[in-house]
């Protein structure tokens, strides 16, 4: 019923396209705004760092070049986890109040921890806890 009904909607709609190709009508256009959303919300880290936590990481983040915010947005290929978290900790550790920061540098070390276990490289756990990736060392 529901396939019919959209049938029949596409019909009318190609109809009334067709009424304005033919000579003599006037065409219309319609304005709309296009707005420039940025780069934070395609990156790994919006996703990571949420609420204030995530407004304040923003911020500091729309402060940066458009072109270290475009590369921003694709995931660390292996081997390049410790550069991002070495990033991450340099610019925010200068803006944010230390609770924040160390709230941030937890989430993304979590986050990071279990990136490289996904993709199946190697994470070793010492007996306090610490945790050792071959490619942080």
């Amino acid at each position: 019923m529901k396939l019919l009904s959209r049938i029949r909607m596409f019909v009318d709609v190609v109809k009334a396209v067709k009424k304005l190709e033919q000579p003599g009508m006037e065409q219309s256009y319609a304005m709309f705004p296009i707005r420039r959303l940025g780069y934070w919300g395609f990156t790994p880290e919006a996703c990571i760092w949420v609420g204030e936590l995530g407004r304040e990481v923003a911020k500091i983040f729309y402060r940066l070049d458009e072109e270290i915010q475009h590369g921003l947005t694709f995931p660390p290929k292996k081997g390049e986890w410790p550069q991002r978290v070495r990033f991450w900790q340099e610019i925010l550790r200068p803006d944010l109040e230390e609770k924040m920061y160390y709230a941030a540098m937890e989430k993304l070390f979590a986050w990071s921890i279990h990136c490289v276990k996904d993709r199946g490289e190697k994470v070793e756990e010492s007996e306090s806890g610490c945790v050792r990736m071959e490619i942080f060392a």
